[in-house]
C-alpha cells in the first residue's frame, strides 16, 4: 500500500507540474519546445497563436507604409486628372477658336457670294448694252476695261458675239483675254 501511495502521489506531482508548464506555454511565458508542436492533437495547443495586429508594431509599420504608398498615388492621379482638364480646357478655348473662324469664313463666303452674284448682275446688264453696239466699237471700249471685267463681261454674252469683239480688239490684248479664259475655264 505504501508504495501505492508513492506512485499516486508521484504521478500527481507529475500531472500538476506538467499543468503548470501546459499553462506557462499557453499564456505565451516560456516557448514550447518544437517537439511538442509536431504532436498531431496536443501540438495545437502548444503552437503560439498570433499576437494581436493592433499590438504588432511591424504590422502598424506596413500599414503605414501602405497608407502612405495609397495617398502618393491618390496625389499622383489628382496631379493627373488636373493636367487632363486642362488639356480639355485647352481643347475647348482651340475649339471655341476654330468655331468662331469657321463662322467668320462662312460669313465672308456669303458676301464674297452676294458680291459675285452683283457683279454677275452688273456684268449681265452691261452685256446687254455691249451686245447692242457695233462689234467694233464694242471692242474698242471693252479693251479699256481691266481684264477681269472685260473677261465677266464676255462671259454674259453669245459665243458669236464673243467671236467678233475679240476679232476687233488689239491683238495683243485678245490673247490676254483669251489665255485668262482658258484659265478660268479651267478652275473648277
Amino acid at each position: 500500500m505504501r508504495i501505492l501511495k508513492i506512485v499516486l502521489i508521484s504521478v500527481f506531482s507529475i500531472l500538476i507540474v506538467l499543468a503548470i508548464l501546459f499553462g506557462l506555454v499557453r499564456l505565451h511565458f516560456i516557448k514550447p519546445p518544437a517537439f511538442l508542436t509536431a504532436l498531431p492533437v496536443v501540438g495545437t495547443h502548444f503552437v503560439a497563436s498570433p499576437e494581436p495586429e493592433e499590438n504588432n508594431p511591424a504590422n502598424e509599420n506596413r500599414e503605414s507604409e501602405v497608407l502612405a504608398e495609397k495617398e502618393k498615388e491618390i496625389k499622383s492621379l489628382k496631379q493627373r486628372l488636373d493636367g487632363l482638364e486642362k488639356q480639355l480646357k485647352a481643347s475647348q478655348t482651340d475649339n471655341d477658336k476654330m468655331r468662331e473662324q469657321v463662322a467668320l469664313l462662312n460669313q465672308e463666303l456669303l458676301e464674297l457670294k452676294i458680291e459675285q452674284t452683283g457683279q454677275q448682275t452688273a456684268y449681265r446688264d452691261v452685256a446687254a448694252y455691249f451686245t447692242e453696239m457695233k462689234s467694233g466699237d464694242a471692242a474698242d471700249i471693252l479693251s479699256r476695261l481691266p481684264d477681269e471685267d472685260i473677261i465677266g463681261i464676255l462671259n454674259e454674252m453669245e459665243d458669236d458675239l464673243v467671236g467678233e469683239i475679240l476679232q476687233k480688239m488689239d491683238r495683243n490684248k485678245a490673247t490676254i483675254i483669251t489665255r485668262k479664259m482658258l484659265v478660268i475655264s479651267k478652275e473648277p
